[in-house]
């Protein structure tokens, strides 16, 4: 599982496009959402970031390598040696999962000692976690339907998107009206949930959003085992 990700990593420094994309772009979109509303409410801009790094780095650039590996049949290829197909998977993608919080945690500590650090702590950091995990649960399901690296600019669009603009919505909105819906659509409970952690919810207080947000997680890669796929799609 290391030596492919190792692998993957030198790929990745060699790629100086697909290193822009999961470092400039994504950092970039939240330096601008900490100077659009830092100032105004630090916690809105921070439940942004997780959202943004799960999406570009994980997300987008998950699916791409898995469906360029597949298609020149490097992935099966890995099949034929001792690595578990687990090992294989995480290993492919393990680069941009590190990144990605590499990152997030530079901009939360960046946001923190600028401003303030989320109250609850804990629950802030479980919270990022699902929001990643289920980001990489979408990026393997959504690989399996995913033709060639070209077309994961357009298969990756409707989680990408969904996922981001529900986050926004209930962030900014809330979640007194609408609140069954906002909670139930994939997003929105984990918006909650990094929202109240910041603003010092407590553990029982967030208990649905909690579990909302681990079902969602828990689907995600549900999907992805029904959907991924070791063949090239034809």
């Amino acid at each position: 599982m290391f030596t492919i990700a190792k692998y993957e990593g030198i790929q990745l420094l060699r790629d100086p496009l697909v290193l822009l994309m999961s470092t400039l772009i994504p950092l970039a979109a939240c330096g601008f959402i900490y100077w659009s509303l830092g100032s105004a409410n630090i916690a809105l801009a921070a439940v942004f970031v997780p959202f943004f790094m799960g999406s570009f780095v994980i997300y987008g650039s998950s699916v791409t390598t898995l469906a360029a590996r597949r298609q020149n049949l490097f992935l099966k290829r890995l099949r034929c040696t001792s690595e578990s197909s687990a090992g294989i998977v995480i290993g492919l993608i393990l680069t941009f999962i590190l990144l990605a919080a590499a990152e997030t945690i530079g901009m939360i500590t960046v946001f923190s000692i600028l401003q303030t650090p989320p109250s609850n702590f804990f629950l802030f950091i479980v919270a990022v976690t699902l929001v990643l995990a289920l980001y990489v649960g979408f990026g393997l399901a959504t690989a399996g339907v995913t033709k060639s690296p070209d077309s994961a600019q357009v298969t990756t669009l409707p989680v990408a998107l969904g996922v981001m603009g529900v986050a926004f919505w209930v962030a900014v909105s809330g979640t007194e009206t609408l609140t069954l819906l906002k909670l139930a659509l994939p997003g929105g409970a984990a918006a909650e949930l990094l929202l109240g952690a910041w603003q010092g919810t407590q553990w029982q207080e967030a208990a649905i959003p909690l579990i909302v947000t681990v079902a969602w997680t828990a689907i995600a890669f549900v999907a992805s085992k029904f959907f991924f796929k070791w063949e090239p799609r034809r």
